[in-house]
């Protein structure tokens, strides 16, 4: 477990280091935002009942589940790309961690 958290430190520094996690956070931000205001505007009908929303905003939308499909994959895909393209793939790979750490460590 403390291999998979230092790799998950050391990803999390890389990747805030860059625009990328920024525009990413600003795009779910966003998203949930929407996500919000439709609730609030549903609640503000007449004859709604509470706990619809509340399930809706808790209990993951079709939007949430979607962008985390997508999203969480596709920047996993990205981490192990740019560990090929840098080169440090191979030292990582030959470090006392398993290849099912290491992709623990990014997709987390």
């Amino acid at each position: 477990m403390r291999k998979v958290l230092a790799i998950v430190r050391r990803e999390l520094i890389a990747y805030f280091s860059s625009p990328l996690a920024y525009m990413v956070l600003t795009a779910f931000l966003l998203m949930q935002g929407y996500i919000f205001y439709l609730i609030v505007s549903f609640l503000n009908q007449p004859g709604t009942q509470a706990m619809t929303p509340l399930r809706l905003f808790f209990g993951g939308t079709i939007f949430f589940w979607l962008f985390l499909l997508f999203v969480v994959p596709v920047i996993t895909m990205r981490l192990i790309a740019e560990e090929r393209r840098s080169g440090t793939i191979e030292p990582l790979l030959t470090a006392p961690v398993t290849e099912g750490q290491v992709i623990a460590g990014k997709f987390l």
